[in-house]
């Protein structure tokens, strides 16, 4: 049984997931401080990670963030969009 049901919810994940990948941009090409990204209090992580990944594949995995919305768009399963997802993200981070 899937623990989120409303579509609402689905969509405010997705822009979740792609808002922890803007504020890694934000980091990485403003360098913003702590209290103008979102997710504040993972900010030395997102620091740490950022410092570790080029920019070619940063913008790669927010273009498959993108693509999510699309997905939505037309009903695709919101649990085979995450998996899809999840996988087309790690293998960019190899």
């Amino acid at each position: 049984m899937p623990l989120i049901k409303d579509k609402d919810n689905k969509q405010n994940i997705i822009n979740m997931m792609l808002q922890i990948w803007r504020d890694m941009l934000s980091i990485k090409y403003l360098n913003s401080p702590k209290d103008e990204i979102d997710f504040v209090d993972d900010f030395n992580n997102i620091n740490h990670f950022v410092d570790n990944i080029t920019s070619v594949k940063l913008i790669s995995i927010i273009q498959i963030m993108l693509e999510c919305n699309n997905k939505m768009a037309i009903n695709l399963n919101f649990q085979n969009i995450l998996e899809s997802t999840t996988l087309k993200i790690l293998s960019k981070l190899k």
